[in-house]
């Protein structure tokens, strides 16, 4: 496999698990580990988290949901892929006070053994690596919609994005927007957010648009009991990727959470059970631990864990 073969290999490989590789237009923009979700818990609710958001993981999914956060939070989640794909995400926020919630966050993704030549022979003449990571500072303030709409938060968020390939170097900036709206309805709640607004990444002469997506969520939180289910609509404004996901949880007395969720359409490219995920979490004291399963097919199986505090 040539260099610039093995490049686009991996680049779809990420797209692909990111979801925008089961689109009817994929690849038509760069930086596509924007699209990796962080966090376990977001993972096993199969994506469903613009609504729910009531963590730190908010910073990725709907900055205004930083501002429902009670208590300080540090987290750090990581998955290994295939073919030498790492994702991490380090994030802390301390807990809203009455002139709103801020949030910091990075979110890496390291592609390694990427085979390089200086002709066309079949062995390489070596290897080299790409490393993507986005940077990421959040505001957020809740009850901005006075008595016309009360409950409503909004947020956003300012990221510096760097992409490093074979010693070249690509930087931009962008931005993300986002609400939460607890709805007259008890227990439902609405979100919206529009995430990778920016120019895009552009290496020497050529410049490659950001996945910019628009994402429509719903969670309800059923009265008395400890019951969470959430649905997301996703728009790839760049990129005409559309998918749909279906999430819930059931947490016994505080403690400990089983999750499931869907994304719909995930299983026409990879065939199995690409498109189901579960998991789990444990809370003891200031501890959150969680755990993802997330299958993708033929590729194989991946595997999420997630370590939180809260205090």
């Amino acid at each position: 496999m040539r260099r610039g073969q093995a490049f686009t290999f991996n680049i779809l490989l990420v797209a692909a698990l990111a979801g925008g590789a089961f689109a009817a237009n994929p690849g038509t923009t760069g930086s596509q580990f924007l699209k990796v979700g962080p966090g376990a818990r977001p993972a096993a609710l199969g994506m469903a988290y613009t609504a729910v958001a009531d963590d730190i993981y908010a910073i990725h999914f709907n900055p205004a949901g930083l501002a429902r956060q009670d208590k300080h939070q540090v987290t750090a989640s990581y998955v290994r892929y295939f073919q030498d794909v790492h994702y991490g995400f380090i994030g802390m926020a301390p807990a809203a006070q009455s002139w709103g919630a801020v949030g910091l966050g990075v979110a890496y993704l390291t592609l390694d053994g990427i085979e390089g030549r200086k002709g066309d022979t079949e062995a390489a003449d070596r290897s080299f690596g790409a490393t993507d990571a986005a940077f990421t500072a959040t505001y957020a303030r809740r009850d901005v919609g006075g008595a016309s709409f009360p409950g409503l938060s909004v947020g956003g968020s300012a990221k510096l994005i760097t992409q490093m390939l074979d010693g070249s170097r690509g930087v931009t900036g962008a931005f993300d927007i986002g609400a939460l709206y607890d709805t007259k309805a008890e227990g439902l709640t609405l979100g919206l957010a529009v995430r990778n607004i920016g120019p895009g990444v552009k290496y020497l002469a050529v410049r490659d648009p950001l996945p910019m997506t628009a994402t429509l969520g719903a969670a309800y939180r059923v009265s008395g009991a400890p019951l969470l289910f959430a649905a997301d609509l996703e728009a790839g404004l760049s990129d005409s990727v559309f998918y749909e996901s279906l999430g819930a949880e059931y947490t016994f007395k505080k403690i400990v959470a089983a999750r499931a969720g869907w994304r719909f359409g995930a299983e026409r490219k990879l065939g199995g059970l690409t498109g189901l995920t579960a998991g789990g979490g444990v809370h003891a004291g200031p501890v959150l631990v969680d755990y993802a399963f997330v299958p993708f097919g033929d590729l194989g199986n991946t595997h999420r864990i997630s370590l939180s505090f809260k205090f």
